[in-house]
């Protein structure tokens, strides 16, 4: 199984290679954080239906885009005092992605200095 820091810089790369949007998963070829972590963990950006995730669970895809959620979730409770600003689930990280006033480089860098963290603890 891929490391979490792997995972992360993948999905950085996503990102650089594709671009950025806000809003939505998708937009042409552009995806949000979210889009960019589900393109390397599950290998799709729109999971359509309920039966993807009993087709790929196979590695386990859903433990591992949980895996990276909860680390950049923990990256953008760090910076901010009021931890709920952004949700507690999975949705805070498209929360996140869509704050006003939010940039590209704010979001490569979210998955830069995640994936550093978890690589300073062997993830």
């Amino acid at each position: 199984m891929k490391k979490t820091s792997e995972l992360l810089w993948e999905a950085k790369d996503y990102l650089e290679a594709h671009g950025w949007v806000q809003g939505k998963l998708q937009k042409g070829e552009s995806v949000c954080a979210m889009g960019a972590v589900n393109a390397v963990c599950i290998g799709m950006v729109h999971p359509q239906g309920q039966d993807w995730l009993a087709e790929l669970d196979e590695e386990n895809v859903s433990l591992r885009r949980d895996r990276v959620y909860s680390a950049l979730m923990a990256r953008i409770n760090e910076g901010y005092e009021w931890k709920w600003k952004y949700g507690d689930d999975g949705t805070q990280v498209a929360n996140w992605n869509d704050d006003p006033g939010r940039t590209a480089e704010e979001v490569l860098e979210l998955f830069e200095k995640t994936a550093i963290a978890m690589e300073e603890i062997g993830q």
